[in-house]
């Protein structure tokens, strides 16, 4: 194998590396972005009463509904994408525990585990936040944050 072959494989590589992370960043935000709108839409009132005792200000609960729209365009686009991801990756952290602890053991007759989707939401904004926005995005791989 000759060096210019294998500076051209690494360059495949490497263009295959940004499509998966431009599919992978810009297909989970979007289904995620649709869930948040529905959040939106329904008020902060559901997060509030799923806390009791919690003692979480309304206010703070619509703050974290702007957060996740913001923070979803920011995944979107490509825009400091890691710090997005970071930021859902906490809230569906926390979520997940308080809000959905009631399908933790649930099943569906023909999807399988309640929480499944949930986890595979956290786990794409994981990847997101060690990966970056890659090379097609706005940030693209400049910056600490992209």
């Amino acid at each position: 194998m000759n060096a210019a072959s294998l500076k051209e494989r690494v360059a495949s590589a490497d263009r295959s590396r940004d499509y998966a992370c431009a599919l992978l960043r810009i297909g989970f935000s979007f289904l995620l972005l649709y869930h948040g709108y529905l959040d939106v839409g329904s008020g902060a009132q559901f997060v509030i009463h799923a806390l009791p005792g919690a003692g979480i200000p309304e206010q703070l609960v619509k703050l974290t509904y702007i957060a996740e729209i913001m923070a979803l365009l920011m995944i979107i686009f490509g825009v400091w994408a890691r710090a997005a991801a970071l930021a859902m990756a906490v809230n569906l952290a926390i979520a997940i525990p308080f809000i959905y602890f009631d399908e933790a053991f649930s099943l569906r007759v023909r999807t399988g585990w309640m929480l499944e989707l949930h986890l595979l939401y956290l786990a794409n904004a994981i990847v997101v936040a060690l990966q970056g926005a890659g090379q097609y995005s706005i940030g693209g791989t400049n910056g600490r944050w992209n």
